[in-house]
């Protein structure tokens, strides 16, 4: 059986998942990530019952995709975390698909042939800068 010697990691904020199926009949490499964008949130809280929690503003918020097999690649990209983006590559043994919409970040490859000359690659990715004014502390919850 042949192992690919390159396996891309797929890797939203602090979180990695790998996923690689191989069966001897039928074998397979795979990889996917999925982060419920639905319930991601951020609460600020203060420090003591005086003071006001702080203020968390976020800005130069961006998405993009990008999905990749030998014979085709397509990218996508929004200056924002509401516009949906899909793009799909592939046909029915080897394909990439990646999603960044509102409620999900996805990213997904899957290739049949584990060969040097096969390859299918994805990824998702949401970027935003943010500043805080004021004391006290965060809860991020996903």
């Amino acid at each position: 059986m042949k192992m690919k010697a390159k396996l891309a990691a797929v890797v939203i904020g602090s979180m990695a998942i790998f996923n690689v199926e191989v069966a001897i009949s039928a074998p397979m490499a795979s990889a996917a990530a999925a982060f419920d964008w639905d319930t991601f949130s951020v609460t600020a809280y203060p420090i003591g019952p005086v003071l006001a929690a702080p203020v968390i503003t976020w800005r130069n918020q961006s998405s993009s995709v990008s999905v990749q097999t030998d014979t085709d690649n397509q990218n996508g990209s929004a200056d924002d975390w509401t516009t949906a983006l899909v793009k799909h590559v592939g046909n029915p043994g080897t394909f990439s698909d990646a999603k960044a919409d509102t409620s999900v970040l996805h990213s997904y490859s899957e290739d049949p042939d584990l060969s040097l000359a096969s390859q299918a690659s994805s990824s998702a990715y949401r970027q935003g800068d943010f500043s805080v004014a004021g004391s006290g502390f965060f809860s991020i919850l996903y």
